[in-house]
């Protein structure tokens, strides 16, 4: 704006937000025994996380365009947080925050390509595509129709992650991204890559959250309420 240099959109939720994740934080640093993954509404951006970031000083910070830029693949981001779990740890750390975009699963470059490919599979062969999630191995899924690395990254996401990336739809039919739980896919990952690791002896316990557009509207509409509210109470001058 020519007079005013806010994007009240944007300022707005990244104000609602780190108030939200700094309450987090001191909870985190008070009880010294939990490992917070929170996602954030950017499905296209991940202005709001870097943001948020600068503003709360969390453990880790994803940022999606980073990432593609990088040719980070799953796995890669997997271990980028695993070694910032292992290193808290080790100086008996065992919590932190972490922030996730939205959007993130769309700029790994393989899941991008997964996702690309269970699209067209969805159009054109539905029926092939419902049997995914059941499928007991990499060969089954390229048997289904998928290449053999999009079978594999497939075949090593948890049954909840790869139901979501099958059955949620938009109405065009393709993959309702925003819907996909990230945070959680990479927590229990995460959580799993610790148990198969015997140099680690810290304690590894998390919960997901994700913070969405709803909390903002829903932030807004109270204060709009308590202005409204107290301008019928209160005496006018």
């Amino acid at each position: 704006h020519t007079y005013i240099e806010t994007s009240f959109g944007f300022d707005t939720a990244c104000k609602v937000y780190s108030e939200l994740i700094g309450n987090i934080c001191r909870d985190a640093m008070s009880s010294q025994k939990y490992w917070h993954f929170i996602k954030l509404m950017g499905r296209s951006a991940s202005h709001i996380a870097l943001e948020c970031s600068l503003l709360t000083q969390p453990s880790f910070t994803l940022v999606s365009e980073e990432v593609e830029e990088k040719d980070m693949t799953l796995d890669d981001v997997v271990s980028y947080i695993t070694d910032i779990v292992k290193a808290r740890a080790a100086k008996g750390w065992n919590f932190g925050v972490g922030l996730i975009p939205e959007g993130l699963i769309e700029f790994i470059p393989d899941l991008k390509i997964l996702i690309g490919e269970l699209n067209d599979l969805q159009a054109h062969d539905a029926g092939s595509s419902d049997k995914l999630p059941t499928a007991e191995s990499v060969e089954a899924i390229v048997a289904l129709g998928l290449t053999s690395a999009s079978a594999t990254a497939y075949f090593a996401l948890p049954i909840g992650i790869k139901k979501q990336l099958v059955l949620d739809r938009d109405p065009h039919g393709n993959v309702m991204v925003s819907m996909i739980e990230t945070e959680k896919l990479l927590m229990d990952m995460v959580k799993e890559r610790l148990s198969n690791d015997s140099s680690f002896t810290g304690k590894f316990s998390a919960m997901a959250h994700f913070f969405g557009m709803r909390g903002v509207v829903l932030r807004r509409v109270i204060l709009m309420l308590i202005i409204v509210m107290a301008w019928v109470i209160l005496p006018q001058h």
